[in-house]
């Protein structure tokens, strides 16, 4: 997925390189069930203890990747290893239990701007049973929210494809990369970072757009502003009201029909300077 950043090329965001725990199934020439069972719970009792959790796998669940899909991992720890302890987890790791790579979302400025920028979210579970071509290792995500939705198809990437074969013990003959992942394109927005950051910490500030080129600048999360002069109408008499009162200045802001306006964008054609 590609990098959303602000005018001077800051990251508002990006992907990085996050890790899950899963399983990856050793092979039994003789497959029963009690073994298998025996084998994988033990794995995750340990990843329970080194993440903290308690990891709850049904034994269906189990037994049908093991049927089905064994030979890529079973992925059971949903939320990801948090980024200070990767190194911590791998020290504690056994010969089954691993951390496999995935692709996760990040935010460098945290929740700034977070209103414009929006969030993604998974586009469902992996698959299951029968492996099929082009089924994927890891989930993919889509734009839920705010830039990350309305500019989705220009950051989304394309999935690369790798061929694995295995000989009948389970060995890796062949892991070969048949197609190379696409990069999602690159957003480049109209915000400052420092602006907007700095915006943030001040109630008064909301949102400056140049009306001739529609440029966005600094977006406050909130707005503290007295129920009067501010109402829920655009009307030409509250126009007139605003402009001649002590938030004259504010002019230029964009305003929502709705107090608290959070994050809410309505044009006004009124300017001050």
């Amino acid at each position: 997925r590609g990098l959303i950043t602000d005018r001077n090329g800051k990251s508002l965001a990006e992907n990085r390189v996050g890790y899950q725990l899963a399983i990856q199934f050793a092979h039994f020439p003789d497959p029963d069930d009690a073994a298998i069972l025996n084998w994988v719970r033990k794995r995750i009792a340990h990843a329970s203890v080194i993440a903290g959790k308690n990891y709850q796998v049904t034994d269906e669940v189990l037994l049908s990747h093991y049927k089905h899909r064994r030979w890529l991992p079973f992925i059971f720890g949903a939320s990801p290893v948090p980024q200070k302890e990767e190194k911590s987890f791998k020290e504690q790791l056994i010969d089954g239990l691993i951390m496999h790579p995935v692709y996760l979302r990040h935010y460098p400025g945290g929740d700034s701007a977070a209103h414009v920028i929006g969030y993604v979210r998974s586009k469902g579970r992996l698959p299951e049973g029968p492996i099929m071509h082009g089924d994927l290792v890891f989930e993919d995500t889509h734009g839920d929210a705010g830039l990350e939705k309305t500019m989705d198809e220009h950051l989304i990437g394309r999935p690369g494809e790798r061929k694995l074969i295995f000989d009948s013990s389970g060995s890796k003959i062949r892991d070969e990369l048949t197609q190379r992942p696409g990069i999602g394109r690159t957003v480049v927005t109209t915000l400052n970072l420092a602006w907007q950051q700095h915006a943030e910490k001040s109630s008064r500030t909301v949102v400056s757009v140049e009306r001739s080129w529609l440029l966005i600048f600094p977006l406050a999360k909130s707005l503290s502003l007295p129920p009067d002069p501010v109402t829920t109408s655009t009307s030409g008499s509250l126009v007139s009201r605003v402009r001649n009162s002590e938030y004259s200045r504010m002019m230029n802001l964009a305003l929502c029909l709705v107090g608290p306006f959070r994050g809410c964008i309505h044009r006004l054609r009124a300017s001050s300077q």
